[in-house]
């Protein structure tokens, strides 16, 4: 979790990364990121929205 936390902090400077507003413990010991909200929903369902032929290639990112 430190690790994507950091990379995103680091790729949140990029124009087209949403940025990492922070982190939130909801009854959980991994905390959840929060960021910003985004009209057109998560990137899963923006990418399946666009006909994305690719997406199982790269849903693990």
């Amino acid at each position: 979790m430190r690790r994507e936390l950091k990379v995103w902090l680091k790729l949140s400077r990029h124009q087209t990364i949403v940025p990492l507003l922070g982190t939130a413990h909801v009854g959980s010991p991994c905390p959840a990121l929060v960021s910003q909200w985004m009209s057109s929903g998560t990137l899963d369902m923006y990418l399946k929205g666009q006909g994305r032929r690719r997406w199982p290639q790269i849903s693990f990112v």
